[in-house]
């Protein structure tokens, strides 16, 4: 995990960059950090922007062995890297509860969100490949128009100056590493890890409003019961009926 290791003071995207090391033949495990990103990008189109210096920015390649490969399987390859980052933040939190995961793959910490992942599965000559792209804020103190986002930083309430040990970025990508190395383990090993990953979610028991991705953008609202074995959430609406959702953009509200 996180060998061959690229790390560029600017790129264009990570994403992009391991992608061309994935088709000239990188192994799994292969991994591309950026200290800034011109033209980094997030879910549904968003960019994902931070200053020089202020977050984690990387994209690791994962290539499944046969036994993983099945459409339920594949999709537990992102959970292990999001069980890993929720793992890594909680060892630096003074309250470990203060951290979570809300679906389908954004981190949390103290209900704003710190972090978010993007996922790509494309298929070449050696079989499925997943490119999982992780952005952290890390030492961000503002986020104008984003009132709804925070760093590692505000949580620990660290001054930006501070050489706080608990941001330093290499350690965290170490830590978060080890954690998912554990986590995609246990998956070869048999074990699903959709449970554990359901039991962090923030969004489970709660009523919630899911903007879908399909062109019409429509809105869903009701209760999020659980999840299915590859992740999709289970929608209760008003109505009664229990919808399966394997994309869109979730707004948290009491309940």
């Amino acid at each position: 995990m996180g060998l061959p290791l690229e790390v560029h003071a600017e790129l264009a995207s990570t994403m992009d960059r391991l992608a061309r090391l994935a088709d000239a033949g990188a192994p799994s495990g292969a991994m591309v950090i950026a200290d800034q990103q011109t033209a980094g990008r997030g879910r549904l189109g968003r960019s994902w922007q931070a200053e020089p210096g202020q977050a984690l920015m990387f994209s690791l390649l994962l290539r499944p062995p046969p036994a993983l490969q099945s459409p339920e399987r594949l999709a537990q390859l992102p959970m292990a890297l999001a069980l890993g980052a929720l793992a890594a933040l909680r060892l630096r939190l003074p309250d470990p509860s203060a951290a979570a995961l809300k679906w389908p793959n954004d981190l949390l910490l103290a209900g704003r969100k710190a972090a978010g992942m993007l996922t790509e599965l494309a298929w070449d000559e050696a079989g499925p490949r997943v490119i999982v792209g992780l952005g952290l804020n890390l030492r961000q103190r503002a986020f104008p128009g984003l009132p709804d986002a925070t760093s590692l930083a505000l949580a620990l309430q660290a001054a930006v100056e501070d050489e706080d040990p608990r941001l330093h970025r290499g350690d965290l990508a170490a830590d978060l590493l080890r954690a998912a190395a554990a986590e995609l383990a246990r998956l070869a090993d048999g074990e699903a890890l959709t449970p554990r990953w359901a039991a962090e979610l923030a969004t489970l028991g709660r009523w919630v409003r899911v903007r879908r991705l399909e062109e019409d953008g429509g809105v869903l609202e009701g209760l999020a019961e659980g999840v299915a074995a590859d992740g999709a959430l289970l929608l209760r609406t008003e109505a009664g009926v229990l919808l399966q959702l394997r994309a869109g953009d979730v707004s948290l509200s009491g309940g």
